[in-house]
């Protein structure tokens, strides 16, 4: 598909410009592209070739949550979620979360663009399988230009925000690396569904990994490199509005916690 709706800044690095909504856009990547623009990105973000384990459990990750590629949209290699006017561009596409049913029935009474679609038992609880739809905040995913940009960002999502996970990806393990993503909430799918998803990938991905001539791919040029850094810097910028967010969460909650303790009936004294 054309990529001739996307907005682009040609002479300055991508993610310098102001964020704003991309169109909804697929944008094909095959395995063999993949490959090379995680190692290549990796190693000028770290100054270090990535371990061969990490690329192929990254790899694996990008083909179950895309389909090999043939479901990524605007070049966001992991479907990580973004927030309108936030430190990214983004875009929206529906999409579907596996959430307690009453969470989802929450969302659901809150906005028609929430649909549950199905239900289950997991663990004695009640759970839901949800669809969301354009343009509800639960279906807003970071937008790229371009594929370094998109891995580049993955790499750094993982290093900042799951290290936990990032730490696993030295492992080799899939079970091992679902296993860190699950506790940090990276999906909402159950983990052992998740884990297979990454051990069936595998073996396609290592049988294509064995092709790649690692010690001949090219290092970034001046352009590249610049975009690499500022998608690194808006990951920095997403990071500390995470954690402010958190912070004033847990306020809100120690505030209404103080409240709740407050006595039913006011003290006349303090009315004169």
């Amino acid at each position: 598909m054309s990529n001739d709706n996307i907005p682009t800044a040609p002479d300055t690095p991508l993610a310098l410009a102001a964020t704003h909504e991309f169109p909804d856009q697929l944008t094909p990547v095959a395995l063999e592209q993949i490959l090379p623009a995680f190692y290549r990105a990796w190693l000028h973000l770290r100054g270090a070739a990535p371990p061969r384990s990490a690329v192929e459990l990254m790899t694996a990750q990008w083909a179950g949550e895309v389909a090999w590629g043939e479901k990524c949209h605007d070049y966001n290699v992991g479907n990580a979620k973004a927030v309108s006017g936030g430190a990214y561009d983004w875009t929206f596409f529906t999409c579907g979360e596996e959430l307690t049913l009453a969470y989802a029935e929450q969302l659901c009474a809150g906005s028609p663009l929430v649909q549950v679609v199905g239900q289950y038992t997991m663990n004695g609880r009640a759970m839901a399988s949800v669809r969301i739809s354009p343009k509800h905040s639960g279906c807003c995913f970071r937008a790229f230009s371009d594929l370094l940009a998109g891995v580049t960002d993955h790499v750094s999502l993982l290093e900042r925000r799951f290290p936990a996970a990032f730490e696993a990806l030295w492992s080799g393990s899939p079970a091992a690396y679902a296993h860190a993503l699950k506790l940090g909430g990276y999906y909402t799918a159950m983990e052992a569904k998740y884990s297979a998803l990454l051990v069936g990938c595998m073996p396609r991905v290592k049988a294509a990994a064995d092709q790649v001539d690692w010690n001949s791919l090219p290092v970034l040029n001046d352009y590249e490199a610049g975009n690499v850094m500022a998608v690194a810097a808006m990951a920095d910028e997403d990071l500390q509005a995470a954690m402010i967010r958190e912070r004033d969460a847990d306020i809100l909650e120690r505030d209404l916690e103080d409240m709740l303790s407050w006595p039913l009936k006011a003290d006349p004294a303090l009315f004169g």
